[in-house]
């Protein structure tokens, strides 16, 4: 996902969260693709705000530390 407003932008990859699946057994959650890597350490490389996140809490919270700074 893109964010961008007031002259900032963000990447929000969005993962499935670690968890159990319906007969307990234990999930790890979504995993980056290598190309999904890469275009973060561009991002990185260029000062563009990144995040992976997992839950609607990690996305407020990438959100507020880009808009809120």
């Amino acid at each position: 996902i893109v964010v961008a407003g007031q002259g900032k932008v963000a990447f929000l990859e969005l993962k499935t969260p670690a968890g159990k699946d319906l007969l307990g057994k234990r999930s790890r959650g979504g995993v980056m693709s290598e190309d999904q890597k890469l275009f973060q350490s561009r991002c990185v490389e260029c000062g563009v705000a990144y995040f992976v996140c997992h839950d609607w809490d990690e996305v407020e919270a990438a959100i507020s530390e880009v808009w809120n700074d």
